[in-house]
Formats: structure tokens, C-alpha cells, sequence
């Protein structure tokens, strides 16, 4: 590294002769005095040139001898190039070079045939692929393979959903599992027609609203937070419906096979994640109050809970899943049967409100689904209420009457962009507090949706977004606040023949209720999705009162699996 040049006088003057011998020093002086007697050049001007000579020196010794240029006078002290600091995230690094732009020729196509191949760098930290034939994407990659193997066995799009989602309650099980329930889009290629299941979890009838009033901590941890699960009943309906158990359907797998993958890692061990390891470090305190989740989570070779890395076991989810891989019909086993029992028995005893008839009464069906339109030739569908799907379809609509014209991804990657869709998502997310279960509210739900999905209403919003700034608070038209349910898991599938499905699922908050029953299952908390009537939030919202709390009711969810 070499320092900047200085100016040319300062070598000129640096290197103007080279030094005579020490004999002849009084001859050289001699020789440069005696010009200037010969002239008879005035006094003061030898003085302001003895000044300049002098000045230009000292300007010469300083530079040579400053830190930076010391290097050059000594170059095997040189620094290292390798610098510590104590406080490294307080320096002003600069902006890393600008990425160049993503073509969709750089995405990569795999096949079967081909194998994979090595995939080109990208803005984001996740691969980004094109499949010849089909593709399935999870939460984890072992689950994304079980899923792909159900495809080559035959399986459609709803079989691998299915597989997936057994497996990825398994591998982030405080995010989601049986315990649970979900949401379902479905396209049917063949047809060309979008289908809802929702197989979310109800309250159950016997609630006591006024005890959860009195202690609102009751909803979203222990036996009383626990609502219906809905999860068995939605997969075993999707397979019979549109899956490999209704011949029409072209599947080709048996129920058991979708399960058996999911079992195997229970009994052979899975993986513990970082995010798991971080969550059971950060609620051991809950954890260790359900003998039952103590249990499922503590290492029996170290009597801690699990870390990162090592490998977890579910010899009592093995049994169950087992049994339920088994049985000729698994929704009457889970919801009626033996196993019905049981779980109705453990919740009441640990003070819980979920009955038999809770249970021999939930019913997963598949429901029209909403669809909008974003452009003329561009349609999207989704589960209606109580997802908030009609909320997400509002915001792109929003954007695409910003941005009618079809634009490069670098283009929209501005601050404009950003804020316009910040706006866009204020106004759509304050409708979501007048959203709730379309059972309960039939008419006020047909007339949200039918509003909603109307064009108009994404022009009206798109004309008060204002590019200079965020608009007062009242402009955005909420009425109070509406919980966020918290972990979910989400799996997306495309198969050969073209069908698609888009499903969410989730227990709610992490690890749902912090208990577990003896079969293996972590339970889900979706009572905290309800309003409790006389509660604000945390931030001081109101509760929303379409939102309300009521025995069979099903709670508002942020969850809006799209196709």
C-alpha cells in the first residue's frame, strides 16, 4: 500500500545533488556562496529564499517521518493488515457493492434426470429453484423430502400436504402438530376450481367466559387455553376428498404411507433445530411445570433439556401416529374412540373444558373459497373468514392499482415501495378487526367479503395513500385490536398433473399451551386468539367484538394460505 505522491518540489529539493565528500564540504560551500556575492543580489531576498528552502524542508522531514509514511522508511515493521475491534458493530462499515439484478434465466431448473445443481447467488438466504415436474417446500428439509416421496409413490398434491405436515408437526413442534388445526387451499387443475378446508380448532362448549375474564392468562397457557383440535379430522377429509382415498382423484398412495415416514423419525430420532433448542431454553420454566413436555423435551443422556444438534426421540408420538396409520378409520378413532377418551380424560383432569361431545361434534368440510381478481389475465383464491385471507388479497390489490404496469423486482426495491406497501397494509389489516367466525356472523361476513374482494374498494384506498408520509391514525378506519396468533408452519405443494395446494398450520402461540398429553400430543392455546370481552391488549387496544369469545365459536387467525 503505497501513500499518496507528494508534490514534485519536495523531491526536486530531496535529491538535488548528492552529498560531496567530507574533505571537499567547505569547497561545495564555497561554490554555492559565491554566485550570490557576484551579483550583488539584495539582502532580504537571500533571506525570504533561505525561508522558502528552509519552510519546503520541514514540510519534507514531517511527511517522511509521519505514522503513515514510516512503512517506506522501514518496511518489515509494516502493520498487519488484520485489525481487531473491541466494539466492531459501532464502526461505519460501508454499504456492501449493489447485487446484480435477478433474471429469471438465473433461476435453476432440477429434474429428476439431471439431479441438482449448483444454485447462483441470491438477495436472499433461501434457495430459489425451478422443478420440471412438481415441488414441495416446508419448514424443514427432511419434511420436504418425505414429502417428495410420497410423490413418487403416486401421490397428488393433497397426499403430499398431508405427509409434509405430519412430519413438519414433528421436526417444529412449537409450531405446529396434531394438537392443532389449520387451513387448506386447494386448485384443482383439472377442474380449474379452488377449495377451502378449515380444520381450525373451536372453543369448546363448556367454557366459562367469566373465568377467563378473571384471569386472562388462562387462554393462552394450561388445560383451560386448549380448543378443539382440528388437524386429524382436516387430513383425514382432504384424502378422501381430494386425495388418494376418492379414486377420482388420481392418487395413488394408501393413508398409512403418508404417515409411516413421520413415524420412523419419531422412533430413529430428529434433529433438534436451533430455533427449537432456543425456545425450550427460553420457556423451561412453563416446560418443566407438564411432567408430560418435561419429559418429551429433556435429554435422558445429559437429564437437560435438548441443544442444538442432538437427536430427539417420540416413542409416544411413534405409538400414536401408529395406531392412527393403522386404523381403518382415524378420525373416528381420534374423535370417538379409545383415543378420544383418553385425551378427554387428561384435559378435564388438568382442569379443562374440551368434552367428548366437543370432540364427537367437530366436523372439517371443504368451503367455497373467495376469489379476486389482481389484473385481467391474474385471479387469486383463499380460505374465507376466520382467515384473514380477504386481508391479504386486499393488499395486493392495493399494489397492483399502484403498480398497473408489469415492472423488473430492482425496480420496486425503493423507499417509495416500501412505504406504499406499509400504508397499504395499515388500511387492509384495520378491516381485519370487523372479521370473525361466518357461522356466528353469517351476513356480516357475506357482506365484508362481498366489500372487500370489490375493486372499488382497493381504488379507494390506493388514492388515500399519500407519498409524502403516514396519514393520522383514525384515516385507517380500525375498531379496536385483534390478537396475532404466533407460530405457525407452512407448506406449499405443486404436483405433475398441476393441482396445488397452500396450507398453514399452527398451535398458536410457541409450544401452544405448554402442555402435552400421554399420547405424545402438545396441545394448542387458540383460545388466546379470541378477544376476552372487557380486556384490552398489552398496547392498550380494545377487544374486537366480532372476535368475541362463544362456546363453538372459532377464533380470527392471521393465517392466509393463498394460491
Amino acid at each position: 500500500v503505497h501513500p499518496p505522491s507528494p508534490p514534485d518540489g519536495v523531491f526536486s529539493i530531496a535529491v538535488s545533488r548528492p552529498p560531496l565528500p567530507t574533505s571537499d564540504k567547505g569547497a561545495y560551500r564555497r561554490e554555492e556562496e559565491s554566485p550570490l556575492r557576484n551579483t550583488d543580489m539584495p539582502y532580504i531576498v537571500m533571506v525570504i529564499q533561505s525561508v522558502i528552502i528552509f519552510i519546503t524542508l520541514s514540510a519534507f522531514i514531517l511527511y517522511v517521518f509521519s505514522p503513515r509514511s514510516l512503512p517506506l522508511l522501514n518496511p518489515t515493521a509494516a502493520p498487519s493488515f488484520t485489525v481487531t475491534f473491541e466494539t466492531a458493530d459501532r464502526l461505519p462499515f460501508p454499504p456492501p457493492p449493489p447485487l446484480p439484478p435477478l433474471n429469471p434465466s438465473d433461476d435453476v431448473v432440477v429434474d429428476d434426470e439431471d439431479g441438482k445443481k449448483a444454485l447462483p447467488s441470491h438477495h436472499s438466504h433461501s434457495m430459489l429453484a425451478r422443478f420440471k415436474k412438481a415441488a414441495v417446500v416446508s419448514d424443514h428439509g427432511i419434511c420436504s423430502e418425505i414429502g417428495r416421496s410420497i410423490l413418487t409413490k403416486g401421490g397428488n398434491a393433497i397426499d403430499v400436504a398431508i405427509a409434509t405436515l405430519f412430519c413438519v408437526g414433528v421436526t417444529n413442534p412449537q409450531s405446529s402438530g396434531i394438537g392443532g388445526g389449520f387451513f387448506m387451499q386447494i386448485y384443482m387443475k383439472e377442474t380449474c376450481e379452488c377449495k377451502t378446508i378449515n380444520a381450525r380448532e373451536t372453543a369448546p362448549k363448556d367454557i366459562d367466559i367469566k373465568a377467563y375474564q378473571k384471569n386472562p392468562n388462562h387462554t393462552s397457557y394450561g388445560w383451560k387455553s386448549i380448543g378443539v383440535p382440528g388437524e386429524i379430522k382436516g387430513f383425514w377429509h382432504a384424502f378422501n376428498t381430494f386425495g388418494s382415498g376418492n379414486p377420482s382423484s388420481g392418487g395413488k398412495v394408501k393413508w398409512g404411507e403418508l404417515i409411516e415416514p413421520t413415524i420412523k423419525l419419531c422412533s430413529e430420532g430428529i434433529p433438534v433445530s436451533e430455533y427449537l433448542a432456543t425456545i425450550l431454553e427460553t420457556t423451561k420454566d412453563k416446560v418443566s411445570r407438564n411432567n408430560e413436555l418435561r419429559m418429551m423435551f429433556t435429554n435422558p443422556a445429559t437429564n437437560v433439556f435438548y441443544k442444538e444438534g442432538e437427536i430427539m426421540h417420540r416413542p409416544k408420538l411413534a405409538k400414536t401416529l401408529q395406531r392412527l396409520a393403522d386404523a381403518a378409520d382415524p378420525a373416528e378413532l381420534f374423535y370417538k374412540g379409545e383415543m378420544a377418551q383418553t385425551i378427554v380424560k387428561e384435559i378435564q383432569e388438568g382442569g379443562g373444558y374440551l368434552t367428548l361431545e366437543d370432540l364427537e361434534d367437530y366436523e372439517a368440510a371443504d368451503k367455497p373459497s373467495v376469489t379476486s381478481s389482481i389484473t385481467p389475465t391474474i385471479s387469486q383464491c383463499g380460505p374465507p373468514p376466520p382467515s384473514s385471507w380477504i386481508v391479504t388479497q386486499l393488499i395486493v390489490k392495493v399494489m397492483a392499482e399502484l403498480y398497473p404496469e408489469p415492472r423488473r423486482r430492482e425496480d420496486l426495491d425503493t423507499v417509495l415501495f416500501y412505504h406504499r406497501l406499509i400504508e397499504a397494509e395499515k388500511f387492509a389489516y384495520a378491516l381485519r378487526t370487523h372479521l370473525g367466525d361466518p357461522y356466528h356472523l353469517k351476513k356480516e361476513m357475506a357482506y365484508f367479503i362481498r366489500n372487500l374482494t370489490d375493486p372499488t374498494t382497493a381504488k379507494i384506498i390506493a388514492a388515500k395513500i399519500s407519498d409524502v408520509g403516514p396519514l393520522p391514525k383514525e384515516t385507517y378506519q380500525s375498531d379496536g385490536y385483534v390478537k396475532e396468533d404466533h407460530g405457525t408452519s407452512h407448506v406449499s405443494v405443486i404436483d405433475e398433473q398441476g393441482n396445488a395446494v397452500a396450507v398453514t398450520s399452527t398451535i398458536n402461540l410457541r409450544l401452544g399451551s405448554n402442555v402435552a398429553s400421554s399420547l405424545g400430543i402438545i396441545w394448542n392455546d387458540q383460545m388466546d386468539d379470541f378477544s376476552v370481552p372487557g380486556h384490552s391488549n398489552a398496547f392498550g387496544f380494545a377487544a374486537s367484538a366480532a372476535n368475541s369469545m362463544e362456546p363453538g365459536k372459532t377464533p380470527m387467525s392471521s393465517m392466509s394460505p393463498t394460491i
